[in-house]
């Protein structure tokens, strides 16, 4: 969303609005040129299916799980070299059943945003992970290990709360929380963890590997979308950027997005 301070630096000449497409491709960058910096005001995204073989395959039927195991999950990186955010979106998949059973994406999903560059900025896409379903053993987002948040986790009695150490409740004992997921790959090794109660929740398993107190996926062989990049157009992303160049150095006073 333009604000009413951008609005004023646009009509007196000092900014433009101008707009960004990135997509096709795992990785697009918004060039910046010299003596000035962006706001991104707001973004729309197209979700998206990855592309598969199995799903192309498929010419009659429901859609099963297991088709769309592994395609419900995108993320969108927007990062240059002082700034980093994510965004995690869920593809809303659908069946369309006609002559040949296809998948639906889902609608389109608008972001207002204020996000402050002053270098090129760059737009990543990254799948989850192919998940399977049963009998396959699972991989993907695996819950590893479960308890009640230790003394470092802000915890309160049940009903308002989960509970956690040193917790009484009216209602009876305190009820288990994740303390740590794992995205495993398709042989059941790590690639990252994601660990919702902090980092201080509990000793790190991994240390080696990628590790997010929020969901965030990692960018990895079986995450990348490179590879599966076709020429239907439900298999790639597409993102519409809004964005506000200002003329001039950002000042001091004013950070830069993360």
């Amino acid at each position: 969303m333009v604000t009413p301070e951008l609005e004023k630096l646009i009509l007196a000449g000092k900014a433009s609005y101008k707009t960004f497409v990135a997509g096709g491709a795992a990785k697009s960058v918004l060039q910046m040129g010299t003596n000035r910096f962006v706001i991104i005001t707001d973004f729309v995204y197209y979700p998206f299916i990855p592309y598969s073989q199995e799903a192309v395959d498929r010419i009659t039927g429901a859609v099963t799980l297991r088709d769309i195991a592994g395609k419900n999950l995108t993320q969108l990186n927007i990062f240059s070299q002082k700034s980093f955010n994510h965004f995690v979106f869920k593809n809303n998949i659908s069946p369309i059943v006609d002559d040949n059973t296809a998948i639906f994406a889902g609608d389109p999903i608008k972001i207002d945003t204020y996000l402050i560059h002053e270098k090129d900025v760059t737009f990543d896409f990254i799948r989850e992970p192919p998940n399977t379903v049963p009998p396959i053993a699972n991989v993907g987002l695996v819950q590893t290990d479960i308890g009640i948040g230790n003394n470092s986790v802000p915890s309160k009695g049940r009903p308002l709360d989960y509970g956690g150490e040193g917790i009484v409740s009216p209602l009876g004992l305190n009820l288990n929380v994740n303390l740590r997921n794992t995205w495993d790959d398709n042989t059941g090794t790590t690639i990252a963890q994601s660990r919702p109660l902090g980092n201080d929740s509990i000793p790190f398993t991994v240390p080696a590997v990628g590790n997010f107190n929020l969901l965030q996926l990692p960018v990895a062989d079986e995450t990348s979308i490179t590879q599966g990049i076709n020429n239907i157009a439900i298999t790639y992303p597409v993102l519409n950027v809004g964005y506000v160049e200002i003329l001039g150095k950002r000042g001091e006073l004013i950070q830069t997005s993360s």
